[in-house]
């Protein structure tokens, strides 16, 4: 298996070209534990839940890499805290300026600055139709004020973007489709994370990588 050059806990199979298609891929076969199987194995859950955060948030805000099929069946672990990822049959690429711009988002978002996180989304939307900006601008900022307040360590970041996804819907805004593709990826990891580790937030784990891909000093969340 190839590991990640800078992470050694993330680790991904190595391609067998002389079997690779145009229509199939094809990887070496990898053992490991499944997730289901970790009580029974000296898996260090707490450790391959970090490590499997800190790929994904690496992969989409350092490098623009989405794994966009990544459930429980493609991931194997090893102890004591080793991540394969397999199947990258489906994956996405983010340009310089959606990385920036999905980062941009979600640190808004999960530093609280609900305005900047409206004119985010307004500004980078394909088509917009918008009857009333301040209208949109306050439900957006309503949302992101509630969830400071309730404290961000609770929260599923995943469901408040789909709650910032109806706001769009319903203003006649229209996300950039390579939203809905990280947002599927951070579902995926965000999932590991409260089947496995329900105490750990995965707005605490992304914020260094969406300051590290700005530029920004982290504050964390409250």
């Amino acid at each position: 298996m190839n590991s990640s050059a800078s992470d050694p806990e993330i680790a991904f199979p190595h391609l067998r070209p002389e079997l690779c298609t145009d229509g199939v891929l094809t990887m070496e076969f990898v053992e490991g534990v499944r997730e289901a199987d970790l009580e029974d194995h000296l898996v260090d859950v707490r450790r391959v839940v970090t490590a499997g955060m800190r790929c994904v948030c690496r992969m989409i805000f350092s490098h623009g890499f989405v794994h966009a099929d990544l459930h429980a069946g493609n991931l194997r672990f090893f102890p004591p805290g080793r991540v394969v990822l397999l199947d990258l049959g489906l994956v996405g690429r983010l340009n310089d300026e959606d990385r920036l711009g999905v980062a941009a988002t979600l640190f808004a978002f999960a530093s609280g600055d609900g305005r900047t996180v409206a004119r985010l989304f307004y500004d980078g939307a394909p088509y917009r139709a918008t009857p009333d900006y301040d209208a949109y601008e306050r439900e957006v900022v309503a949302v992101v004020e509630n969830l400071h307040q309730r404290g961000m360590g609770s929260m599923q970041i995943t469901v408040e973007i789909g709650r910032l996804f109806d706001i769009l819907r319903r203003h006649h805004i229209h996300a950039r489709s390579h939203m809905t593709m990280v947002n599927l990826a951070l579902m995926a990891a965000e999932g590991l994370g409260k089947r496995l580790a329900p105490e750990m937030s995965l707005t605490d784990e992304a914020l260094p990588y969406l300051a590290e891909a700005l530029g920004v000093e982290a504050t964390p969340t409250p």
